[in-house]
């Protein structure tokens, strides 16, 4: 079902899954999961500081951010990373709060939802509905996801990826507080989207997020 509603994005997920498999045992795959392990601690990932954690030199990690950057599975901005899926390093729509750690923020509200699984860790998600302003929250327990409001959606642009995911549809991809909103709020953004229960987006955010950090 969910190949069906969001087969614009499907493919692109499954290329950068495919890419970070065969990475995995390489100096790339080691430097990914150290950036995702900082995010997740609530650091801004440094340069630096990866160099001294994998045992490379800072002009290598440079070109190997390069290689990550250019095959979208983060994003650089004046040779700093701006953010690794799912993470964002800049403050986003998403708060994710997880036990015993810094706040993190994430790219999206199905990143928001996918960081549970990546860490296999419960998680309280914080957003707001872009359509009403009103605040939303989801505690992840047990890859369940748990609200006040069971009204909650995923809204999901259906434009076809142009560019990074991170710049053409991240933006836009939201939790929005019914599904009676949805159309409102497509008309007022005017592009077309899909709609995702909050079960599928778990089942997406699982899907893509759960071997995404690998132990090296």
């Amino acid at each position: 079902m969910l190949n069906k509603k969001l087969n614009r994005l499907m493919g692109p997920i499954n290329e950068k899954k495919k890419y970070l498999h065969s990475i995995k045992e390489e100096p790339a795959g080691m430097l990914h999961s150290s950036v995702l392990r900082a995010f997740s601690a609530g650091r801004s990932p440094n340069k630096d500081a990866l160099a001294a954690e994998i045992g490379l030199e800072p002009r290598q990690i440079a070109t190997l951010l390069r290689s990550l950057d250019e095959n979208d599975v983060l994003k650089l901005r004046d040779g700093e990373i701006a953010s690794a899926y799912p993470f964002s390093a800049e403050p986003t729509r998403h708060q994710v709060l997880l036990p015993g750690r810094k706040p993190v923020f994430a790219l999206c509200a199905i990143d928001a939802l996918g960081i549970p699984f990546m860490l296999g860790e419960e998680a309280t998600v914080n957003s707001t509905c872009p359509a009403c302003g009103r605040p939303i929250a989801i505690e992840v327990t047990e890859g369940r996801a748990n609200t006040d409001n069971r009204d909650v959606v995923v809204w999901v642009p259906t434009r076809k990826v142009d560019g990074k995911i991170a710049d053409c549809l991240c933006p836009d991809i939201d939790f929005i507080c019914s599904s009676d909103e949805t159309a409102a709020w497509q008309k007022k953004i005017g592009f077309a989207g899909v709609m995702l229960e909050l079960a599928e987006t778990m089942e997406l955010g699982d899907f893509i997020f759960s071997d995404f950090l690998t132990e090296n």
